[in-house]
């Protein structure tokens, strides 16, 4: 089982990425895409998500995370950016879009 607090403190000491009660706190001069990006990777990286647990839905019929910048319906992911590992996370989402997003990784990672 995965340490939450663990997990949080990783991505507060290398991103400066918090997350309280309040919610998830980005830091102020990195793009919100930049941040769930350098998240993405930090949780491969630290192996909290493996190559195995893909693909990642992000709804119905999206990925948010996949081995290819596709979805699950064969259509091209909207404003991919490619991680590490030769992965590809979909960045096509505002703010509180990209916050919720992070807070979804972090949960399937400590599950």
């Amino acid at each position: 089982m995965v340490d939450r607090f663990e997990l949080e403190e990783g991505l507060k000491s290398e991103l400066d990425i918090q997350i309280t009660d309040e919610g998830i706190q980005l830091p102020e001069n990195t793009a919100g895409t930049e941040c769930l990006a350098n998240v993405a990777n930090f949780l491969f990286k630290n192996d909290y998500l493996l190559k195995s647990d893909l693909p990642i839905k992000s709804g119905y019929k999206r990925y948010l995370i996949n081995s290819e910048p596709v979805h699950q319906t064969g259509d091209e992911m909207f404003r991919p950016k490619e991680l590490q590992q030769d992965l590809y996370i979909e960045t096509n989402f505002n703010n509180e879009g990209i916050k919720r997003k992070i807070e979804f990784l972090v949960r399937i990672s400590s599950d």
